[in-house]
């Protein structure tokens, strides 16, 4: 999947001045949208294909709904956060912010306040020591100008557009693109989940 987000520019200067960056690595701080097919920011981006679920999925994910439809008994509603992948898609339209240090990422999600954290290099631990977690356990490494991240430890879900197991992996590759001709910034997301269990192919 590759999901392009442009930059607040109001934010820019802010961030800019008070991030220390390391001088060879493109720095992706700033306040996020998407980019919609016609240009510009907004709330929903290009409509994306669903996932492509097994026979246990899809059981897993009626059983689901067969006790929440015709109620507001949900994840959202209760304030519980999206997770990956559905928080770097969306989260419902709402922003993310990306405050960005040598050693790690910090992603901000306006809807429920979620943080993620990206460890990058030395600073990831072994995720196999960590709890499972909905948004898992990310870590990173630059690839000249590119950020490849990696998230594992993720919980089951079935409470999401984008149902996965525990099994679950998910790479992802941030990069700028050229930006628009207003000079707003535009940042790649190409996310990729493979889940041996509940995908019948990797979700891309």
């Amino acid at each position: 999947m590759n999901l392009k987000l442009l930059l607040g520019l109001a934010t820019t200067a802010l961030l800019l001045s008070t991030t220390v960056q390391a001088e060879d690595n493109p720095d992706f701080s700033g306040s996020w949208t998407n980019l919609r097919d016609a240009g510009g920011g907004g709330p929903f981006g290009a409509r994306r294909e669903m996932p492509q679920l097994t026979q246990a999925a899809q059981a897993a994910r009626q059983d689901f709904l067969s006790v929440t439809q015709g109620t507001n008994h949900g994840a959202g509603n209760s304030c519980v956060g999206s997770g990956m992948p559905g928080s770097v898609l969306g989260s419902g339209g709402y922003p993310m912010e990306i405050v960005q240090r040598p050693e790690q990422l910090f992603v901000i999600y306006e809807a429920h306040n979620e943080i993620r954290r990206i460890y990058i290099g030395d600073e990831a631990g072994d995720p196999e020591t960590f709890f499972s977690e909905r948004n898992g356990y990310s870590t990173a490494q630059w690839e000249d100008d590119r950020l490849i991240v990696e998230t594992t430890r993720l919980k089951t879900q079935v409470d999401s557009a984008y149902p996965h197991t525990d099994k679950a992996t998910i790479r992802e590759v941030y990069y700028l693109d050229e930006s628009l001709e207003d000079g707003t910034r535009v940042l790649v997301n190409e996310l990729t989940m493979i889940d041996p269990e509940w995908l019948e192919e990797p979700y891309t």
